[in-house]
């Protein structure tokens, strides 16, 4: 039973969501029925996107990467409700290469283009950069 109040509810880009998957339609049913709110869920295309229309009033609440939080809530856009924690002092992030181009190590990566996510990325730009750099390279930004 839901309270009449309809929330538009941004969820971050994925080829989940531009595929219509079924378990993104039972969480927001599901988000729906234990909040008693009408849920609409609005796909964007990109976390500028999603940070911009958060921005506009265009979305109500929103799944949000880290970085882009970041971003709305020091310019008080968004404040949290609800946050994902795990036992465990990690986090994981996986840097790929093509079979048979040659990366095998990190040494190899010198000189070549690294293709990352976006850079409001947590797991697909920074944490992976951070762990390059700490491992004495320097990847270039883009």
């Amino acid at each position: 039973m839901h309270s009449g109040e309809r929330l538009v509810l941004g969820l971050v880009p994925s080829a989940r969501l531009r595929e219509r998957d079924p378990r993104t339609r039972a969480f927001v049913h599901a988000l729906g029925e234990r909040t008693s709110l009408y849920l609409v869920e609005r796909a964007v295309s990109t976390y500028e996107e999603l940070e911009h229309e958060m921005t506009l009033g265009q979305i109500d609440v929103a799944w949000l990467p880290p970085l882009v939080f970041a971003r709305l809530e020091r310019d008080a856009v968004a404040v949290a409700l609800v946050t994902r924690v795990e036992e465990r002092d990690t986090y994981a992030s996986v840097l790929v290469a093509k079979a048979g181009s040659g990366v095998a190590t990190l040494e190899h990566l010198a000189g070549r283009d690294v293709a990352w996510v976006n850079p409001l990325s947590a797991s697909g730009y920074v944490v992976p950069r951070l762990g390059l750099i700490a491992r004495g390279v320097d990847p270039p930004p883009r």
